[in-house]
């Protein structure tokens, strides 16, 4: 099955008589790149939210926000006196060092670790939180499978395409050869009358040069990896890694029947095959 990497998904819940919103999207990315923001209050929650990310979207560039929909968003235990003593603190420093004191307020906020905590969360708490994560998840999971339907689509297309073109020179790789046996044999033919050749030796040599020409095992390697390729398409986990290492064993065939064919409807032939397989991967770096 092919599935994008790219989706969204967004959801709300709610938790202590407050609304809550999640979104959660996901870009294209080599690798696992995470990053969860959230109010103060679901900040503990970071290595469990990843290890659900992880699991769940496997790979890509991953944003998930937990904001709440109020401006009060939860239960918080001021100590003031501490805050007052840093605030006079800083203030009188300020005005020995003749500093601005324009963000003095703001920079305490920012630091308020020392003075400001928040209620702690229960472990039935924790769970609910946890479940509404991996509800968006699935989400955006439903959303990246439409997504890949459509690059499936074309993936399929192309790759018929690549079929359709290898059978047309399966078609003519007979005659090819017969045809390169013959040439060669009406060259040596006209020369027969001012130079000895050894039969023998002759039907070797000619043996070895058809056998250098022959694409027959390309052409089998290549029906093969096709024939992986829909099946692959089929299975119900993404797929994409295996998918991309199989474009590369297809290519590799499609360069060497290329290199080998010295015919030019068969070249034709192979440059059309190698414009399909790069759409393939270009395809092929916006899936799991």
């Amino acid at each position: 099955m092919i599935q994008s990497m790219t989706g969204f998904a967004n959801a709300v819940f709610n938790f202590r008589d407050i609304t809550y919103q999640i979104e959660l999207k996901s870009l294209n990315s080599k690798t696992n790149d995470i990053n969860y923001r959230s109010c103060s209050l679901f900040r503990g929650l970071e290595i469990q939210v990843k290890t659900i990310l992880t699991q769940k979207l496997q790979r890509g560039k991953i944003d998930l926000v937990i904001y709440p929909n109020k401006s009060k968003d939860e239960s918080l235990i001021v100590n003031e006196s501490i805050f007052i003593e840093k605030y006079k603190y800083f203030d009188a420093l300020a005005t020995q060092l003749d500093a601005p004191k324009t963000n003095l307020f703001t920079y305490l906020i920012d630091h308020s670790k020392d003075f400001i905590s928040v209620e702690e969360l229960t472990t039935s708490e924790i769970e609910a939180v946890l479940q509404e994560v991996s509800k968006v998840c699935d989400a955006l999971i439903a959303y990246r499978i439409e997504e890949g339907k459509t690059i499936q689509n074309d993936i399929v297309k192309w790759i018929s395409e690549i079929e359709a073109s290898k059978n047309k020179i399966a078609a003519i790789e007979p005659q090819r050869l017969q045809e390169k046996r013959e040439k060669i044999k009406h060259y040596f033919d006209e020369l027969s009358d001012k130079i000895t050749l050894d039969s023998g030796r002759f039907e070797q040599e000619m043996i070895f040069y058809i056998e250098k020409l022959d694409i027959s095992e390309e052409l089998s390697r290549l029906e093969h990896h096709i024939a992986l390729f829909y099946q692959l398409i089929k299975i119900e986990e993404p797929s994409g890694k295996k998918i991309t290492f199989l474009t590369q064993e297809i290519g590799r065939e499609i360069n060497t029947i290329g290199s080998k064919s010295n015919d030019h409807v068969m070249q034709h032939l192979v440059v059309d095959m190698k414009d399909y397989l790069e759409k393939i991967k270009e395809q092929m770096g916006n899936v799991l």
